[in-house]
């Protein structure tokens, strides 16, 4: 076996996602090429342009004459003459014809390339959008085999220890372990598809690209076939421009093509020796071939009007063509989703599957161990066929979108189009399943079967299930026992009672009763795949809007430390567009990355790849944008970044998380960053969290004494308004 390395040195951009590539269109050779001949028949066209209309021309002759006198004189007279002349000449009839038939015939040239400059913009932007597809399906198959790869040795290990010890024969043990040369094929393959989209790329960019870390997800253009209009499409809209040329070239061709022209000129003379003389002239000259006096029929106009039938047929053609393929494409779409779906339907049971042969290997005795590798294989096959398909539906919409925004026109929202049930994509695709250091690697222990169990009733029945009833227990929710002066907020990061339709009147009469007008409410992963449920949908609908109702201002929150950097940014704008279509008030994002591992020694470069996450989120939604914030982003060399970058996005707010049961030492801190950040809007965060310190959170404190604090801050601090983190904690633990 032969393994081949090439190295080539060659300094290429890092590759920017699929937005920002395609403003490199313009730059594509085979576009400049097109651009290039239309300019160059344009030029044509203007050159005959400046050829044709009235002319003028302008003579000089100066000669020496020895001649007689008069005709019989035998004496000669010598002399010198001068003569000069000039005029205009006015093309009338078939020449003023045959002028305009020739720039109608440099019109339609300049028409042809025109629509080839179109055409190659609009195929080259397909073609990016296509291999940008490629390259990002085979990052995902690539990661996805090697995730199953990691597994192989410890796999192997099991089976030849069962297989010494005469419990599995060597043909079944080779059988078991031929999936992973499957897999090292697949990833050969992936890097293969990768070279082959990133030349494509890097053709109809002009540009060399690499890539470096990971590709983010291809968003493309939203998809409204509604939007579809053929009769603007350029190749119909050129077509008839093209035949009303070819009209014109008829009607001029069928008129006199005699040529004709009208001379109006001058002339003077001066004689050496003798005097000056002046004349003015006008002459109409009448050209044209015998032959075409003798001809029956003007062959001319015949040929003009062979090639107007030929251009409407071509037009007619093109447009039968053109309707099948849109309608095809459509087709194509619906087709390859419900495919995806069918085969996701088909990941669901592996799933299941992996699941109960796992229950069956740690209870009972035999093959279940080879059973479960059997299921764990199969599950595998099925997602690199998922993500396959998923390829094939992006580049089938991809084919739709070239006729969705055929005049260009791309100001769309962009989304991932592979389906709205995205979080349950994730957690299909999820890595918590992997895990080679215990005996039973790619599924056990981390395999969180409930998360990939397919949605149901069940999923509802749990949440109530789950969530206390009202009727039957009593919470000992904290009453406003202060007047507010400011706003109060809370975090709510377990939405259960709420989406429970039984919890939730007295969950909102529980917030309004503890003072609060703002509620931060973010969703569990089972949650979140339940509210894209249609059942789930009508709850959080309901939920919402008996919020409005009760005038408490909901917002959705949103927050994982990972989606701080730029490679996980496409993961944040998917959960976002996923969930703006409810009638959130807001959006407001917790991204911690002091809780990343890496954070210490890179706390600069992770606050600008959030600030410029923050930036893409801010251009994706329509909503107002609020972030959470540790007070060392406010501070020192961040506090000076924060100061430059943050008032850019135009954040509602920014909510400062200065946790801390020392009013004075909070109140310092907090008007040292209200003082040196004057163009963000400051709110502040307080925590009454069980699970940190006592010098962190007022969990441990008393009533009285959380709400003296609360006061303080309120009467001596400049700020917006006061989150309480979180609500899960406060309504048990503030007593």
């Amino acid at each position: 076996m032969f393994i081949f390395s090439l190295n080539i040195s060659v300094k290429a951009a890092s590759l920017p996602n699929l937005e920002e590539l395609e403003s490199y269109i313009n730059n594509s050779p085979e576009v400049l090429s097109a651009e290039m001949n239309y300019l160059r028949n344009e030029s044509l066209l203007r050159a005959e342009e400046a050829r044709n209309g009235t002319k003028y021309f302008l003579g000089a002759n100066y000669g020496y004459f020895h001649e007689p006198l008069f005709e019989t004189s035998p004496n000669k007279d010598t002399y010198q003459k001068l003569n000069l002349n000039g005029g205009l000449v006015f093309p009338l009839l078939g020449s003023k014809n045959k002028e305009r038939i020739r720039e109608i015939q440099a019109e339609i040239d300049v028409v042809g390339t025109k629509l080839q400059k179109e055409n190659a913009k609009v195929s080259q932007l397909t073609d990016l959008r296509k291999a940008y597809v490629i390259l990002w399906a085979a990052q995902e198959k690539t990661a996805l085999a090697e995730q199953f790869l990691a597994t192989e040795k410890t796999v192997q290990s099991v089976l030849q220890d069962r297989q010494k010890s005469g419990l599995l024969l060597p043909a079944d043990e080779l059988e078991l372990l031929a999936v992973y040369a499957d897999a090292r094929r697949d990833i050969a393959f992936s890097r293969l598809m990768n070279v082959r989209a990133l030349q494509m790329i890097n053709l109809v960019t002009g540009q060399e690209w690499s890539v470096e870390g990971k590709v983010i997800s291809p968003l493309l253009p939203a998809l409204d076939v509604k939007t579809i209009e053929v009769q603007k499409y350029p190749e119909v809209l050129y077509q008839k421009e093209l035949i009303e040329k070819y009209q014109e070239l008829v009607e001029k061709s069928g008129g006199n093509n005699q040529d004709v022209d009208l001379t109006v000129g001058f002339q003077s003379s001066k004689d050496f020796p003798g005097d000056t003389g002046n004349g003015a002239y006008a002459a109409l000259t009448w050209r044209g071939a015998i032959e075409g006096l003798k001809a029956k029929e003007n062959y001319d106009a015949k040929v003009a009007s062979y090639e107007l039938e030929k251009a409407k047929e071509e037009a007619r053609l093109n447009y039968l063509k053109l309707v099948g393929k849109i309608e095809e494409s459509v087709e194509n779409v619906n087709y390859l989703q419900t495919n995806i779906e069918a085969k996701k339907a088909h990941l669901l049971v592996a799933a299941e599957d992996i699941r109960e042969r796992l229950l069956r290997h740690q209870f009972l005795p035999g093959d279940t161990f080879e059973r479960l590798q059997q299921a764990k294989s199969q599950y595998y096959r099925l997602a690199m066929e998922v993500i396959d398909e998923e390829a094939s539906l992006l580049e089938a919409a991809i084919d739709v979108l070239e006729y969705t925004y055929p005049s260009g026109n791309q100001e769309k929202e962009r989304t991932f189009s592979i389906g709205e049930n995205e979080f349950l994509r994730n957690s299909l695709f999820s890595e918590s399943w992997e895990n080679t250091e215990t005996l039973f690697p790619f599924g056990y222990k981390d395999l969180n079967t409930k998360e990939m169990m397919p949605l149901s009733v069940d999923v509802a029945q749990s949440i109530e299930k789950n969530t206390e009833n009202p009727q039957t227990t009593k919470k000992n929710i904290v009453i406003n026992q202060m007047e507010r002066k400011i706003p109060w907020g809370v975090y709510i990061w377990n939405a259960d009672a709420l989406l429970n339709e039984k919890q939730r009147s007295q969950t909102l009469q529980d917030l309004i009763n503890a003072g609060f007008s703002d509620v931060l409410l973010s969703f569990t992963g089972e949650q979140i795949r339940y509210i894209v449920s249609e059942k789930g949908q009508a709850e959080l609908e309901s939920l919402l809007d008996e919020a409005k109702k009760s005038h408490l201002k909901v917002s959705l929150l949103l927050g994982d430390p990972n989606w701080a950097k730029h490679e996980n940014k496409g993961e944040l704008i998917h959960a976002i567009q996923q969930l703006e279509r409810f009638d959130f008030v807001g959006v407001h994002l917790d991204i911690e990355p002091d809780s990343l591992s890496e954070a210490k020694e890179n706390r600069i470069d992770l606050f600008n790849q959030l600030i410029d996450n923050l930036h893409d989120v801010k251009k994706i939604t329509k909503k107002p944008l609020s972030i959470s914030i540790h007070p060392r982003y406010l501070e020192g060399e961040l506090g000076e970044i924060a100061k430059e970058r943050l008032p850019q996005i135009e954040l509602e707010k920014v909510v400062v998380m200065l946790y801390s049961s020392k009013t004075d030492q909070t109140m310092k801190r907090m008007k040292e960053i209200i003082e040196s950040q004057p163009n963000l809007n400051i709110a502040l965060a307080q925590s009454v969290e069980h699970s940190i310190s006592s010098e962190e959170s007022y969990a441990y404190h008393t009533q009285q004494d959380f709400f003296q604090a609360m006061q303080s801050l309120e009467n001596g601090l400049a700020v917006d308004e006061i989150f309480i983190q979180a609500w899960e904690d406060y309504k048990e633990d503030v007593k």
